[in-house]
């Protein structure tokens, strides 16, 4: 970085001072289509990592699909149902997986008729259209496909408030599979697959205690995740031996529980108390927790790790104001997290990634009123930079002037190694005190120089 030179049309010396490089580590994107977004979006990763995302529209009018598409080079989206009935509701608690085929399959809530009546449909995208196949007799349900594309649904049964029910399709038929049964079921909150295909379910029971089932080939085994705090909101993922983590909201102070197994006893970890009131856990290849909070009052969204599954924690702000609830992440197979949530006014996309980089190559005044700017635009994957990136902003007291900020045109060069890209300007007589270079890659992960 360095101070540098530009002459003014009446050649008065002006120092520009380029602005510190500034990366997030964080690419956004918010997703939208030709409808109102409203929430519960879900997330899954297709066999080329490419982010695949549905949510409800329009207050409850439908479901929206919405995916990468390398091909295109960007997003698509697809209506997937709609409906103009005031009393019906689509979209609640909405749960998405992909099968071997890419294909996605997805459960949701249905609410309707003036007394709220409900069931979870099961909709699934055979290549060219989409399916609904099938009506469940509950709520708050999870979609899980095991290697041979078997389907797993489980819900909290409306008929017995104190039941869990779980089914398979075979490919044929759908199987019912002995029923979870508890003094209560407040919530069904979680449900993965291990590497037998027997689903492990997580649940909020009787006295806000978090229960975990497994599926042992003939019945369920059922212990207490949770301690003596009351406790909903649980997530889990399978680590190194296929031991569980484990993840909650402790209620008597809103603080986040953090627990797995070790082969012997489970440890415990808790993040500070800051009104928590969403969570979203996810492993990355090293067996290291990730988690998304959403934090009530101010609406912010947090970031939180640790390493060896030890304190401390750290805890980083990812937004602010942004509310940051129904958060869903995944780390794909380039060990790259990948996220969503419900931002209120648009349903976000994120990807933890290395930013791009931004090299200065120069900034100068070609006499009278023309300028001539360059840069050197390097992204690890060799990947292109997002549209109309980069870009020059030109700034008179602080602010852009009119026009800024300027598009750059590439010239040269591969991305991963460096591509080259400049503008030449014609600017009026005001003079110009200072300028900065900005680039977004694909997914918008920013570097600022």
């Amino acid at each position: 970085m360095k101070d540098f030179k530009l002459k003014s049309i009446i050649f008065t010396i002006i120092f520009i001072n380029i602005i510190t490089f500034v990366y997030s580590d964080w690419g956004r994107t918010n997703i939208s289509g030709d409808d109102a977004v409203y929430g519960f979006p879900s997330l899954a990763i297709d066999s080329n990592d490419n982010p695949h995302l549905v949510y409800m529209i329009q207050a409850g009018a439908g479901l929206l699909h919405t995916y990468w598409d390398e091909v295109k080079d960007d997003w698509v989206c697809y209506r997937i149902s709609y409906h103009e009935d005031p009393y019906m509701y689509d979209g609640y608690y909405l749960d998405m997986v992909l099968d071997s085929n890419d294909h996605p399959h997805l459960v949701h809530e249905r609410t309707y008729g003036p007394m709220d009546q409900y069931h979870t449909e099961h909709w699934y995208y055979n290549g060219s259209d989409w399916i609904r196949d099938r009506i469940f007799p509950g709520k708050y349900a999870k979609i899980r496909i095991d290697k041979d594309d078997n389907v797993y649904v489980a819900y909290k049964n409306k008929i017995d408030t104190c039941t869990i029910s779980c089914e398979k399709y075979n490919g044929d038929t759908w199987i019912s599979m002995i029923d979870i049964s508890d003094t209560h079921v407040h919530f069904l909150d979680d449900m993965e697959l291990d590497n037998s295909g027997n689903p492990h379910i997580t649940y909020t029971g009787w006295g806000w205690k978090i229960k975990y089932a497994r599926w042992n080939g003939i019945s369920w085994d059922i212990e207490t995740v949770s301690d003596d705090e009351e406790a909903y909101d649980s997530e889990f993922a399978f680590g190194t031996y296929g031991y569980p983590h484990f993840v909650y909201i402790n209620t008597d102070d809103w603080s986040i529980v953090y627990k797995y197994w070790t082969g012997v006893e489970y440890k415990k970890l808790d993040i500070e108390d800051k009104d928590y009131g969403e969570t979203s856990l996810a492993l990355d290849n090293e067996n290291k927790p990730h988690i998304l909070l959403g934090e009530f009052w101010h609406y912010d969204l947090f970031y939180a790790t640790c390493e060896n599954n030890t304190y401390p924690w750290s805890i980083d702000i990812v937004y602010e104001d942004d509310c940051g609830f129904e958060t869903d992440s995944k780390f794909d197979s380039n060990n790259v997290l990948q996220a969503t949530y419900d931002a209120g006014s648009a349903i976000v996309y994120l990807r933890q990634t290395a930013p791009p980089e931004i090299q200065y190559i120069k900034g100068e005044n070609q006499g009278d009123r023309k300028y001539d700017f360059e840069l050197k635009y390097i992204e690890s994957e060799n990947e292109r930079p997002y549209k109309d990136c980069p870009t020059v902003h030109i700034l008179l007291n602080g602010k852009n002037i009119q026009g800024s900020p300027y598009k750059m045109s590439y010239i040269s060069g591969n991305y991963d190694t460096g591509a080259i890209y400049s503008v030449e300007l014609e600017l009026d007589k005001k003079p110009h005190n200072q300028y900065y270079f900005e680039a977004n890659d694909k997914w918008r992960c920013k570097a600022v120089g």
